[in-house]
Parts: C-alpha cells; structure tokens; sequence
C-alpha cells in the first residue's frame, strides 16, 4: 500500500467502511430473523415507543353535562301543569256561575277529550259536570267509564268559540320504575314536590315470576303512597322527574293513594272500547 497516494488511501478506507456496513447490515436482519421472540418484541416496541414520541398527540376533550334536580323539576312541572283540570259541578255557563269544586283531574289525550281523574269525584254518573282548563275555559264533560282500582276517564265536550288550550299527550311511566325514596311532584292549583314512601303490591299478582328460591317476585303495583300532604284534594296527577304520569291520587279505604299508570292505562283502554262501541250503535 506503499505506492498508494493519500487520495486513493482515502477512497479506499471509504470503500471498506461501505462494505462492513451492508455485511453488518445482512448479519444483524438473519439474527433479528433468527432471535427468539421476546427479543423481536423489544425491539418492536422499541419502534414503536419512538414512533409514538415523533408523531404529534391527537387531543380529546369529553364534555360533561351536569342537570340539577331542580332543573328536572321545573321541566316536569312545564311539560304537565297545562293538563291539569278542575272538576266542577253545578257550573251554569249561561249565568256565568264558577259552580263548586270536586277535586282535580288531567288530560291524558286532547285529540280524544279525555280526562282521567278520582272516581270518588264523579261517583254519580248522571249528574252534570264541568271541566276548568288551565286558561280558565269552561267546558261540559261527563264520566265515560270508572273502574274498581278507583281511576274515572271523563270526556268533555267543546262547542263553537271555546278557547281550548294545547296539550301535551300524557305519557305513563310503568310500574317497574316506580321506587320507594323516588322524587315525585303533584300538580293542582299548587305544585308540590315530595317522596314515594310506599308502594302496595296486589294480592295474587298475575304478573309474579317464580325466582330462584321460589318466592314470587313482586311486580305488579296496586297503589302507591306519598309523603304529599299539602295538596288537599284528589285527582291530581303525580309525575316524575321525566316529566311521565306516575298515577292519579285518589280517596280509597279513607286514605289517599296513587293510582299507577298501569290502570290508568286499562282505564283509557276500557273508555275507547266503550266509545267506539257506541258510535256503532
């Protein structure tokens, strides 16, 4: 190598230094072939991790929406108040008489003109009633239908120029969601919020399903209690914090219950039935 000038000397080191590379290059990729596998996963993950740090971090925000109690009240109360109704007798409309006060009841359909209500109230099924709307419109209604469980359906008539306000279509929680410490509200003149204290399952549960042990599981509600005193009359409607009609209360066993929306669900049934029969007559 003596007769090498410093220029070749160079390209030379050049050379050599290019051929190790590629002879390591070939020995590491046979040994990385043949290496055990946890070997070949560290050195993945070794990829991967740096990878990780190169590339750029996709941000994520998740937005969480906290409702107060109280908001749920008030949208409750917002989407049922103007379906309460007062129920009247010896309401003359053409001398303006107001009439007297029985209790309260609830559109439960406005397209059919249907109110649901104490049967305790309309008990007499041939007397004159009244119904008040919310906007102070007063309208004739009588008693459809009224069943054991204590729940009456009325339908009220309208004549040319009576104001009759919107409704809601009243929407009936069943009775699984029914839970003692619920938050419940009940809507007449006054609104008043409150608690299901109790429930009163019924005797003979057709519903009942046979668990593990064997005992019967109790799913059928027959009446509910609430500890809801300050609205003296019955026939008001007691809603959920979803704004859906847990049941009607009512007098019964010289107590007052609520009746759950499972009866008031036949109850409706039973008065469709009744109307469309009679139309056919």
């Amino acid at each position: 190598m003596d007769h090498l000038n410093k220029t070749q000397l160079v390209l030379l080191a050049i050379l050599v230094s290019f051929v190790s590379s590629i002879s390591t290059g070939i020995v590491m990729i046979k040994l990385t072939e043949n290496s055990p596998q946890p070997i070949t996963q560290t050195i993945n993950r070794v990829i991967e991790k740096t990878i990780e740090r190169v590339a750029p971090e996709k941000s994520t925000s998740i937005v969480t929406k906290i409702v107060k109690e109280e908001e749920l009240i008030v949208s409750a109360i917002e989407k049922n108040s103007g379906n309460v109704v007062k129920i009247k007798t010896d309401v003359d409309l053409e001398k303006n008489n107001p009439g007297t006060l029985l209790g309260y009841g609830f559109v439960f359909s406005g397209s059919d003109k249907l109110v649901v209500t104490d049967l305790n109230l309309v008990a007499d099924k041939d007397i004159p009633y009244a119904i008040e709307f919310s906007n102070g419109t007063t309208v004739k209604a009588e008693r459809v239908y009224g069943s054991e469980s204590g729940v009456a359906v009325m339908k009220f008539s309208e004549s040319a120029g009576d104001k009759i306000p919107e409704f809601n279509n009243s929407s009936l929680t069943s009775d699984k969601s029914v839970k003692v410490g619920q938050t419940v509200v009940g809507i007449a003149d006054t609104v008043s919020t409150g608690l299901i204290s109790g429930v009163i399952f019924e005797k003979d549960n057709p519903m009942a399903t046979s668990t593990s042990s064997g005992e019967a599981e109790k799913t059928h509600i027959s009446a509910i209690k609430t500890n809801i005193t300050s609205i003296e009359e019955t026939g008001w409607p007691l809603i959920n914090l979803e704004g859906e009609v847990v049941g009607v209360a009512i007098w019964k066993d010289k107590a007052r219950f609520v009746i759950p929306g499972s009866y008031i669900g036949k109850a409706i049934s039973a008065s469709k039935t009744i109307q469309a029969t009679a139309k056919t007559q």
